[in-house]
C-alpha cells in the first residue's frame, strides 16, 4: 500500500477528525480559504460550471409547476430582499433552502415556505443540513 493510499484510508478511519479539524481550519484562515476557492474556482471552470449546472437542474426539478404567479412573485422578493439587505448590511446575504434541495436523505421544494435569508457565512457553515 502506497502512502496515497495509506493517507485515503486514515482519513476515512477519522472522519470526524478530520471534519473537525478541517472546520477549525477555515474559521482560523477565512481569508486564505477564501483566496484558495478562488483559484480553484480560476484553475478547474469547467468542475465549477458543472457543479453549477447539477444545481440549477436539481432546483429546476425542485419547483413544482403548481406555484401561482403570487408565490413565484414571494421568490424573486427573496433574492431582491437578499440583495438589498446585503447592501444596507454591507454584508454578503443569500438565500436559503431550509430543507435543502439536494438533501442526502430528504430534498425540500424550491417553494417560498422553504426560503430564508442568511449572510453568506451562517450558510456556508450550515452546509447541506
Amino acid at each position: 500500500m502506497n502512502k496515497l493510499e495509506m493517507t485515503k484510508r486514515w482519513r476515512i478511519n477519522n472522519k470526524e477528525y478530520v471534519s473537525s479539524y478541517n472546520s477549525q481550519w477555515a474559521k482560523e484562515n477565512a481569508d486564505k480559504r477564501r483566496i484558495n476557492q478562488a483559484l480553484y474556482r480560476q484553475r478547474h471552470p469547467g468542475k465549477v460550471n458543472a457543479d453549477t449546472a447539477k444545481r440549477d437542474a436539481a432546483k429546476k426539478q425542485r419547483t413544482p409547476k403548481w406555484l401561482t404567479k403570487t408565490q413565484w412573485k414571494d421568490i424573486t422578493q427573496y433574492y431582491i430582499d437578499a440583495a438589498y439587505i446585503g447592501q444596507l448590511m454591507q454584508v454578503e446575504m443569500e438565500v436559503d433552502h431550509i430543507v435543502p434541495i439536494l438533501g442526502k436523505n430528504v430534498s425540500g421544494l424550491h417553494v417560498p415556505w422553504n426560503l430564508q435569508i442568511l449572510t453568506a457565512k451562517e450558510n456556508s457553515s450550515k452546509g447541506n443540513r
